[in-house]
């Protein structure tokens, strides 16, 4: 691409692009999503610093490239759910219903995830530990937003934004038409560790269809992640299974619940 000598800006944009594609040719590996959102975002920038209608065109035609070569790369690994022992609903071997008043989301619970907001980490874990129910579902997404803005390691900062994103995922299946039932039918209608063996590829998924996900999670999996091929719910990736949960929550009888 041609440099722009009457723009320090946007020819340093353009020595910082080339200097991160060169450096991902060198390594002899494939090129992250993030590398590629990264770099058509930065195009699109370059192209409000010119009136040059040829400078214009190259910056957009490889913008296109890249843009086709996200479509085309290959699915990511699926996003991994948490483990039974952070989530004792997904244990094979949860007694419904005689485990369940353990997740019950009483007085005590609601005290300790009051007293531990300022230690995110334990936060996480005392949400993850009353899964599928809504409020431990929110509590856990704002702990690892917590996580997201304090934490320097690079690796924990992947793990947290992965977590996220599986959070969301999996609760945009346990929705229903107008709203997500109480934990105690979710429940008695649905195995844990089905939800846990559920497939989820953000490729398929994306993000704006997912409720719990801010424009600023958003964003995030986006520079994390890239672009997604479409925007839908796990519930609309897996019509058959959602249809079998929705006819157990319709045959529970009211006795058998948690009021």
């Amino acid at each position: 691409m041609t440099p722009f000598p009457s723009d320090a800006l946007a020819r340093q944009a353009i020595l910082a692009l080339g200097q991160a594609w060169l450096h991902a040719d060198q390594a002899k590996t494939a090129l992250p999503h993030s590398l590629l959102t990264r770099s058509v975002a930065i195009l699109k920038a370059l192209q409000k610093y010119t009136t040059s209608a040829a400078v214009k065109a190259v910056l957009l035609q490889t913008q296109q490239q890249i843009e086709s070569e996200l479509q085309n790369q290959t699915a990511p690994e699926p996003i991994k759910p948490p483990t039974a022992q952070q989530v004792p609903w997904f244990d094979p071997h949860f007694a419904f219903p005689a485990s369940q008043a353990d997740l019950g989301l009483g007085t005590q619970w609601k005290k300790e995830l009051k007293a531990q907001r300022s230690d995110p980490q334990r936060r996480l874990q005392l949400a993850l530990s009353k899964l599928p129910y809504r409020l431990a579902y929110q509590e856990a997404i704002l702990a690892l937003r917590a996580i997201l803005r304090t934490t320097t390691n690079p690796k924990d900062h992947v793990q947290a934004l992965g977590l996220l994103y599986w959070l969301a995922a999996s609760a945009s299946f346990l929705e229903t038409e107008n709203t997500t039932p109480p934990g105690d039918q979710i429940i008695a209608a649905l195995k844990g560790e089905t939800l846990q063996n559920l497939p989820i590829l953000y490729p398929e998924l994306g993000t704006k269809a997912l409720s719990l996900l801010n424009q600023t999670d958003q964003k995030n999996l986006e520079q994390h992640f890239g672009l997604a091929r479409q925007h839908t719910t796990l519930k609309a990736l897996q019509p058959a299974l959602w249809s079998q949960y929705q006819a157990s929550l319709q045959q529970l009888k009211p006795e058998t619940l948690t009021q």
